[in-house]
């Protein structure tokens, strides 16, 4: 996954959580790559939404 992904709109935002949440579940690998950019959003907003998917995240 891309942090760009979840800038982009809400909808993709949620669709990120989701899928994250989905991988998890079935115990897929994911990868996430931040790829913070500063036109889409603020380093909070980019924190608030980034951390908020860590917990899915699996290694």
């Amino acid at each position: 996954m891309s942090g760009f992904t979840p800038a982009v709109s809400p909808t993709l935002a949620e669709m990120t959580a989701d899928l994250l949440a989905a991988a998890r579940q079935a115990g897929t690998t994911t990868a996430f790559d931040l790829n913070y950019r500063s036109k889409l959003w603020s380093p909070e907003e980019a924190k608030q939404q980034c951390e908020s998917l860590f917990p899915d995240l699996h290694a």
